[in-house]
């Protein structure tokens, strides 16, 4: 059992230090998943019904990581910690580009209340 506890220390440890040293990596802040999930929960009462999908940061790089549908629309957006976090690689291509085709914006809490006017006038013609 003593070699099963020093493993699961020893993954703890650099687990711990991976993610420590990754800011703005493959792994989000606390501050940043609490701020999506509160965010994805207030979406979801200004709109019934509608589907929120994460969307696999591995699949397409740089792709917003929410796609939200409601009705016949769609949105995607891109959640960052604030307005100041590191963006990937082709982010800003992707959240210009998806904004041509419907609606995609970068959302931070410095602009949340902002996109969320803007989602509105969308969602709500």
């Amino acid at each position: 059992m003593r070699g099963k506890d020093n493993m699961l220390l020893f993954f703890r440890a650099l687990s711990f230090t991976f993610i420590k040293n990754q800011k703005g990596g493959p792994f989000m802040s606390k501050l940043e998943s609490k701020f999506q999930k509160e965010l994805m929960d207030e979406i979801r009462e200004l709109y019934p019904g509608c589907v929120i999908l994460k969307n696999d940061s591995g699949y397409i790089q740089g792709f917003p990581d929410w796609t939200i549908l409601y009705k016949d629309k769609w949105a995607v957006l891109e959640a960052k910690r604030d307005k100041n976090a590191k963006k990937q690689p082709n982010q800003p291509y992707y959240v210009e580009k998806l904004d041509g085709m419907s609606f995609s914006r970068f959302v931070y809490p410095e602009n949340k209340e902002d996109v969320l006017r803007e989602l509105r006038k969308t969602f709500e013609p």
